[in-house]
């Protein structure tokens, strides 16, 4: 379609497609060991991002976390898919009207997923094949599950700014799905986010509409002004989660969506989008053999902000509860946040420890 109607379209998915990038380093470090063959370079960055997506409960390991939290999680879901699956409450079907408007709200200029579909193919596809696409959703939305083919991702390692480009923690993991898999996440998440939007902590100014990383930085500025005011000491202390959107377990997620009244057969269906995913490193052009994603929000894939800010929720309310750290007069601002990056506010050092 494009080669008819708009020549410059056509000409970029071409060179999208096609176009050669540079490598970012001919060196990098996996584990202290330094490789400089593409191949070893592709294997190490396979085997790293494999090891970052495997549960680990090794009581012995820092990253450990509440192994009993994990297993009546698991409990639960189990349980609970039962049950929905006996209820068998159906999904609503879509319609071309929310097909359309989904396929429009897709980011463009994105690299194409590993079907080599990208959102502007969507886009400009002829009217004749949007009653196949609805088809094919809405047996989707029926059966609760996806294709193992929609279940491919590919993943780009992109460097961190300011940070050496040689060492492979400096870099997160940025994921491409399968445009239809992004068509039907784009659909849920309109469908599910107004659910989700009162159990969003007001201390998260991270992945909201209409809400900017401004805005906690403003309360930490006008925090620390109104401190130098009254002349009390104001103690600030940041906090970076590492490896944040890729630790993020499974079971724990979605038991706490079914809590929040994200349940039925939409509960069955998310649940089941995030089960043996595979993945693909994706380097100087080349893939790596692919491996399952067993924890962590796929980053770039249109759920995973929702699902993210969900997931740690309840530190964030946990916090708020609390009768500790700065306030504003009577307004709390203990502990503004955009996305994974934590701002504590007190004016004494044990009410920041605790």
């Amino acid at each position: 379609m494009a080669s008819k109607n708009d020549n410059k379209l056509f000409h970029q998915l071409i060179q999208n497609q096609s176009c050669v990038k540079k490598v970012t380093t001919d060196i990098m470090i996996f584990d202290t060991k330094e490789q400089t063959e593409p191949e070893d370079i592709l294997a190490g960055w396979k085997n790293y991002f494999e090891d970052l997506y495997i549960i680990n409960h090794n009581t012995d390991d820092e990253t450990y976390y509440n192994n009993e939290r994990f297993i009546l999680a698991s409990m639960q879901n189990e349980i609970t898919e039962q049950i929905e699956t006996i209820r068998n409450e159906e999904i609503k079907q879509t319609n071309e009207e929310e097909v359309k408007l989904s396929i429009q709200k897709i980011k463009t200029g994105k690299s194409p997923g590993s079907d080599g579909i990208s959102a502007e193919h969507l886009q400009n596809m002829p009217v004749e094949l949007l009653q196949y696409t609805l088809n094919i959703i809405n047996l989707i939305l029926t059966e609760k599950d996806v294709p193992f083919t929609l279940k491919e991702d590919v993943l780009t390692p992109v460097l961190k700014s300011g940070k050496d480009k040689m060492y492979a923690e400096n870099y997160r993991g940025i994921t491409v799905t399968n445009s239809f898999s992004t068509l039907i996440e784009s659909i849920l998440k309109d469908r599910t986010e107004p659910k989700l939007l009162p159990q969003r902590s007001k201390l998260q100014d991270g992945f909201t509409e209409k809400s900017s990383s401004l805005n906690a930085a403003f309360i930490v500025t006008q925090c620390v002004d109104y401190y130098k005011e009254i002349l009390v000491q104001l103690v600030l202390l940041t906090l970076d989660n590492q490896k944040a959107f890729d630790k993020l377990n499974h079971e724990i997620l979605f038991n706490k969506l079914y809590h929040d009244f994200i349940i039925g057969n939409t509960w069955i269906l998310l649940k089941n989008m995030y089960k043996n995913v595979t993945v693909k490193v994706k380097w100087d052009n080349t893939m790596s053999q692919q491996f399952i994603q067993r924890q962590g929000v796929r980053q770039g894939a249109k759920l995973s902000t929702i699902l993210y800010k969900r997931y740690n929720n309840n530190i964030l309310e946990a916090l708020d509860r609390a009768d500790l750290g700065a306030t504003i007069g009577n307004i709390s601002v203990r502990a503004p946040t955009c996305a994974d990056d934590i701002s504590l506010l007190a004016s004494h050092k044990h009410e920041i420890q605790s």
